[in-house]
């Protein structure tokens, strides 16, 4: 079965009937600028709709919401999800009046991931704010989303962004779009060889360096001419020649 079109022409009301009386598997997907969801049905029988981070009804109405959205029906598309479980008449019916409230907010609230910033002072919260809205006022600190209030307050989406939406509307609270996140360079992995590192000389070191041109100085000005008599290892004479060097530049 292939099915595909714009909600415009076909509502979204009579693409689900037609799914349902066909007795399809599959899922129907649904786009919109850059939002998506599908529904999933298995022998014509809805088992989950998701929308964004919406499942169940509250995606369903979601998607009641959308009126110019292209569809397209792909067949055997499955989910392990399961977010429906209602008769598919009673369900329809009740998202499609969640959806009506939907397109009254999507014009002050776009999406969940909107972040609210409060426009009056916390003084005039009383006087301006409902009482029903001060729970989310008081949460309102510029940096939460609206899907973030939605967890913390325990407040059911569609609740949220009505009340948001209110206030919105009221001059008390401003929306706005998220910020694109920074995007961090990546660090250099273990197996990646890393460039060589110069390190510096150390005080003991620079130390030994000074004794040693010091030393072989003063050699170069005193130097014996060589018999057969001098047999020391050079290793120790160049060991003894360095202790002294040092115990010199340190005394002097």
């Amino acid at each position: 079965m292939r099915l595909e079109g714009s909600l415009d022409v076909l509502p979204l009301r009579e693409l689900i009937e037609m799914t349902v009386y066909s007795s399809v598997t599959g899922a129907v997907n649904i786009e919109e600028a850059h939002q998506s969801g599908k529904i999933y049905l298995y022998d014509g029988k809805l088992y989950h709709v998701s929308f964004g981070e919406l499942s169940g009804v509250d995606a369903l109405a979601r998607l009641f919401a959308l009126e110019r959205a292209h569809f397209c029906f792909v067949g055997d598309e499955v989910s392990n999800e399961i977010s429906i479980w209602e008769d598919p008449a009673s369900l329809v019916e009740r998202a499609a009046l969640l959806g009506e409230r939907w397109k009254r907010i999507l014009p002050f609230v776009p999406n969940l991931h909107y972040i609210p910033r409060l426009l009056i002072s916390l003084e005039d919260e009383a006087y301006r704010v409902s009482s029903d809205h001060w729970e989310i006022a008081a949460a309102v600190d510029g940096q939460k989303t609206i899907q973030d209030l939605s967890e913390s307050l325990n407040w059911e989406a569609i609740e949220i962004c009505e009340a948001i939406a209110q206030m919105s509307a009221g001059g008390v609270i401003r929306v706005d779009a998220p910020t694109p996140e920074v995007v961090r360079e990546p660090e250099p992995e273990d197996n990646v060889r890393k460039a060589p590192t110069t390190r510096k000389p150390g005080v003991l070191e620079r130390l030994l360096a000074k004794a040693l041109e010091m030393s072989s100085a003063q050699s170069q000005a005193s130097k014996p001419k060589p018999n057969s008599h001098n047999t020391a290892p050079q290793r120790t004479v160049n060991r003894s020649r360095e202790e002294d060097a040092i115990l010199h530049l340190l005394r002097s």
